[in-house]
């Protein structure tokens, strides 16, 4: 769900097409298995296609595939030598990341809340806990727009990456991300706190993935493309999301960058709006199902091509002219541009 591999700073880090393309075929992997929401418990006209039983079985493991390219992005972006580069400030990067998560996502909140205005779960608490990015820390705050659950985690990522990458000792970095998969594992296959789990072997993984990606890269195709496997055959559990976080989908970005067609602009309009439409899928999957009560004889087929197309565009319209814009004007604001030295 990060972008921020495409930014265009003339001393930014090289662009990654393919993690793009690749976090594209995520989103709508996620989108197309909340499309029961949309049809209101009817019959899902897509099941007939092949492959479509596994994703609408299994289509919210792909979320831990965007954690697990959110370590490996920041790797990119933030990490020289296993310590943050230089010139990151804490202040700087915790307002890069606020600046690049909160705007369209309090923007989206905003709107379900107000959709969902007559339902009991819209209330003042469950609004501002979600609103300040916090409602994974509050088990008894019910989140708004569902798949939102993840950008809390994703905040604790962050903060933990920032601890101990801004240290200038790189052993502190490589210790704590085996320390951090090892806890996520546990909190995982425990039942203890599964959300949190989720973020800290994801992510971390990401970030292991790219220390060793030469070593990775290395490895023959078959190989590469073996690791995807146990995904098409494993169960839906717990302890399955944390096999295919340690293998599936290190082998998926791995072998990524084999993968000329993740290139295609198709590929890429979706991976520069992965977080939109991530955000967006679910309120407008309701919106359009809520519609579709209204006149039950149109035909499912109708209402899932009709949801996706509202979903598709509605997410460009938001990239394009709230979270591209919101990003860029806090980033630029007087207060978080450096001090000239003296």
């Amino acid at each position: 769900m990060n972008n921020e591999a495409r930014t265009s700073k003339p001393d930014a880090p090289p662009r990654l097409v393919e993690i793009d393309g690749l976090r594209g075929i995520a989103a709508i992997i996620v989108a197309l298995f909340h499309i029961k929401i949309m049809l209101q418990g009817t019959p899902n006209p897509l099941a007939w296609v092949w492959g479509a039983d596994l994703i609408l079985a299994k289509g919210w493991h792909l979320v831990d595939l965007f954690f697990v390219l959110s370590g490996f992005i920041f790797s990119h972006c933030y990490l020289r030598d296993g310590t943050m580069k230089d010139g990151t400030s804490p202040a700087s990067f915790a307002w890069a990341r606020f600046s690049r998560l909160w705007p369209l996502h309090a923007a989206v909140l905003c709107f379900t809340a107000i959709m969902l205005f007559d339902d009991p779960s819209t209330n003042a608490l469950n609004f501002a806990g979600s609103l300040v990015m916090m409602h994974v820390f509050l088990p008894e705050i019910e989140v708004l727009n569902p798949p939102a659950w993840s950008i809390s985690v994703e905040v604790i990522c962050y903060a933990i990456f920032a601890l101990l990458a801004l240290p200038k000792d790189k052993r502190i970095f490589a210790v704590g991300s085996v320390a951090l998969i090892v806890t996520g594992a546990i909190l995982i296959l425990s039942s203890e706190a599964p959300p949190i789990g989720r973020g800290l072997l994801g992510f971390f993984v990401g970030c292991c993935v790219y220390k060793y990606r030469d070593r990775l890269d290395a490895l023959p195709l078959p190989v590469v493309c073996a690791g995807l496997i146990p995904f098409a055959f494993l169960d839906t559990s717990y302890k399955s999301l944390v096999i295919e976080t340690m293998i599936c989908w290190p082998a998926a970005i791995i072998l990524a960058p084999r993968l000329g067609f993740l290139r295609w602009n198709a590929f890429q309009w979706l991976g520069s709006r992965s977080y939109a439409i991530y955000l967006v899928h679910v309120p407008m999957f309701i919106f359009t199902g809520n519609i579709a009560m209204l006149v039950p004889q149109i035909p499912s087929e109708i209402v899932v091509v009709a949801g996706l197309s509202i979903a598709l565009l509605v997410s460009d319209i938001l990239h394009r002219r709230l979270e591209m814009p919101a990003q860029q004007f806090l980033r630029q604001l007087s207060f978080m541009q450096p001090k000239p030295a003296t």
